[in-house]
């Protein structure tokens, strides 16, 4: 029996996430349907993959698609704001990505849809530090509205595991770099480079002697 995935997020991330796929694994394992507010067709080789148009936020849509495609596991990339600009609008933040979430695993839950794999923060999360090395174990104390709502999305995950059998795997990335990353509010290595193809200023925050863990997307 196939893998039939439900991947929210076709971005950066997804967009590698779908490479990867298409490089190594066959049709005979997986079907994955792309669910993304805007269709950027990967030059993916499958025929496997495939693209839905719209927001994880619109649960009629989410309920027709797993009543239609029956899916067995979630890849949860979607994040509607950065963390930037999360405490300027605490209320958006906490609509389209927190509510947004746990309806989604409500939604997941009526359909037997038992796996989920959420994209967290590998800083934003444990906020402002002293430490050159964290764990996992470390004091979380975000201090932006997207550390919050990232963290808060993690224990309902955990809630749901404990109360409906949930299984998931949940990834703090720290600050992912690499192919398909367009934004120009987010990602200070692929925006440098940018600004430096063009001659161009950019702004870094703080002194410029802090340091920070990065990790190359395909990795």
């Amino acid at each position: 029996m196939k893998d039939k995935i439900l991947l929210i997020g076709g971005g950066f991330i997804g967009s590698n996430f779908l490479n990867y796929f298409s490089d190594n694994l066959n049709d005979s394992q997986y079907e994955i349907v792309v669910l993304s507010r805007s269709i950027q067709p990967i030059q993916s080789k499958c025929n496997y993959i495939r693209y839905v148009e719209g927001s994880y936020l619109d649960v009629e849509l989410l309920n027709k698609l797993f009543e239609k495609e029956r899916f067995t596991k979630v890849f949860h990339f979607a994040s509607n704001i950065v963390p930037a600009s999360s405490n300027q609008n605490k209320i958006g933040d906490l609509e389209d990505n927190l509510i947004a979430s746990i309806r989604l695993m409500e939604v997941m839950k009526t359909y037997n849809c038992n796996f989920i794999v959420y994209l967290s923060s590998g800083g934003a999360v444990y906020g402002e530090f002293e430490h050159e090395k964290l764990s996992e174990e470390h004091p979380c104390l975000p201090i932006s509205s997207y550390g919050i709502i990232k963290l808060t999305i993690e224990q309902y995950i955990k809630l749901y595991h404990k109360q409906s059998g949930l299984k998931y795997l949940i990834l703090r990335l720290s600050n992912p770099y690499g192919p398909f990353h367009k934004s120009n509010e987010q990602g200070v290595v692929n925006i440098a480079i940018r600004k430096a193809l063009k001659s161009e200023l950019f702004k870094v925050w703080g002194n410029g002697t802090q340091s920070k863990d990065y990790i190359y997307v395909e990795d």
